[in-house]
């Protein structure tokens, strides 16, 4: 932590923990510079798609063959000191648009 605000890691990380043990999702359509992770959620809950963008530039991510329930994104105008910031979701649709170094989590149906 940066004096009493946590490092943006610690959001990233907050919430892949929540996927320990899961079943994996796999993410055929992320692009080259976009790094996903996802995983199965138990009967009842909803799946998670977390991405990364891994490059300078934005993008715009066309997530094939899944509906979007929610969604809470990571970027450089994230309030860093709510430590539930990723927790905060919002209706989303396709196509979702990623800044330069931005993560994404997605809820899926």
């Amino acid at each position: 932590m940066a004096g009493h605000v946590p490092y943006p890691l610690f959001h990233v990380l907050r919430g892949l923990i929540r996927g320990g043990g899961q079943p994996l999702l796999v993410c055929p359509d992320a692009p080259s510079n976009v790094a996903a992770v996802g995983w199965q959620s138990p009967e009842g809950a909803f799946d998670e798609l977390w991405l990364a963008n891994l490059s300078t530039e934005p993008v715009r991510l066309a997530i094939q063959g899944v509906a979007i329930r929610a969604a809470a994104l990571l970027d450089a105008h994230t309030d860093l000191e709510d430590m539930a910031w990723m927790d905060h979701l919002t209706a989303a649709g396709a196509p979702m648009p990623l800044p330069a170094f931005g993560v994404l989590r997605l809820v899926l149906e």
